[in-house]
C-alpha cells in the first residue's frame, strides 16, 4: 500500500465507514465475523491501486464475507431486541432471514452513504465471488460450470428491494392488500416504487431512483 493510496483509503473510511460497518452487521451472520469481513475488505481496498470509492468498498465487503448458508444455525443478536423494541423483534427476525442479496438491497437504500449505488442497476460479483461460489459447487458435489461467466453478473437492485418489501409486509403492515404488488401486469419497473408507496416505506422520498420513477409514470403517482 502506497502512503498517497493510504491517505486516500483513510479519507474514504471517514467518510462513510460507518455506514459500510452497519451494512456488514446487517450482512453477516454476527457482530465478530461482520468486524472480521470489514476488515479483509480494508485490507483488500488498500492493496488495490483504484481510488476507493462507495462501490468499491461494499464490492470489496461483500467479497469478504463468508458464504450464505441456505438455513443458518442461528440468527444474529440483533434480531432479538429487548426492552422498548422487542415488539419489534418479528419484523427484524424476518429481515434477517431474507436472503442476502435482499439485505444488500434494502442495506443500500437505508444507508445515506449508499443511496447513490441504490439508485444504479446493482452490484457485481467479483472473479473471487465466482469462485467462492464454484468451490462451494464442488463441496456440495454437484456439477460446476466449465467456465465463468464471459461478464460480471448484475444484481437488480429493484427487484431484490421489492421481493424484501414484499417479505417484510405482513410483518410490518399485516392489513396492506398485497395483491397490489403481486398483480402480474404490473409493469416490472413500476413494482419498487409501488412497495414503497404500499409500506409507506421512507425511500419513497429518499431513493432517487423511486423519486425519479414516480415523477414519469402516471400510473404508480
Amino acid at each position: 500500500m502506497t502512503e498517497t493510496n493510504g491517505a486516500a483509503l483513510d479519507q474514504a473510511l471517514q467518510r462513510f465507514g460507518d455506514d459500510l460497518y452497519r451494512l456488514a452487521v446487517l450482512l453477516a451472520p454476527d457482530a465478530s465475523r461482520a468486524s472480521a469481513a470489514l476488515l479483509r475488505a480494508a485490507r483488500r481496498l488498500a492493496a488495490s491501486p483504484d481510488v476507493p470509492d462507495e462501490r468499491r468498498a461494499v464490492e470489496a465487503l461483500v467479497a469478504a464475507l463468508p458464504a450464505e448458508r441456505a438455513r443458518p444455525r442461528r440468527l444474529p443478536s440483533w434480531a432479538y431486541p429487548a426492552g422498548p423494541r422487542a415488539s419489534d423483534g418479528e419484523l427484524l427476525r424476518a429481515l434477517a432471514r431474507l436472503p442476502h442479496r435482499q439485505r444488500l438491497a434494502l442495506g443500500l437504500a437505508a444507508l445515506r452513504s449508499f443511496e447513490g449505488l441504490a439508485a444504479t442497476e446493482g452490484i457485481e460479483t467479483t472473479e473471487e465471488d465466482r469462485g467462492t461460489m464454484a468451490s462451494a459447487v464442488a463441496r456440495s458435489g454437484s456439477a460446476a460450470p466449465t467456465s465463468p461467466p464471459a461478464a460480471p453478473a448484475v444484481r437488480s437492485m429493484a427487484e431484490d428491494r421489492r421481493d424484501a418489501l414484499l417479505a417484510l409486509a405482513p410483518h410490518a403492515l399485516p392489513e396492506a392488500d398485497l395483491a397490489l404488488l403481486a398483480d402480474a401486469e404490473a409493469p416490472e419497473e413500476c413494482r419498487a416504487a409501488r412497495a414503497a408507496l404500499l409500506l409507506d416505506d421512507a425511500r419513497t422520498h429518499a431513493d432517487p431512483a423511486i423519486r425519479g420513477h414516480l415523477a414519469l409514470c402516471a400510473g404508480c403517482r
